[in-house]
């Protein structure tokens, strides 16, 4: 889901990490390090809303906004 939003984004990569580089950053730094930690199924209050991902442009189309990426709930 991530990857598939994500690969047409080439300007998110700087230098040598490509797509898939910044993909990994975003599973571990927002998802492992912060969500999980934190995650109560239980608590629909609590789910997230979106990643952050450094760079991002908006496009409504893909639910781009703020560097974020949204998720449906």
């Amino acid at each position: 889901m991530l990857y598939e939003r994500l690969k047409t984004e080439m300007y998110l990569e700087f230098g040598s990490v490509a797509v898939d580089g910044q993909i990994e950053r975003i599973i571990m730094n927002e998802f492992e390090y912060k969500i999980k930690r934190q995650f109560d199924i239980y608590d629909e209050q609590k789910l997230p809303q979106g990643f952050f991902c450094l760079g991002l442009e908006d496009d409504e189309d893909k639910k781009f906004m703020n560097m974020e990426i949204i998720f449906d709930q």
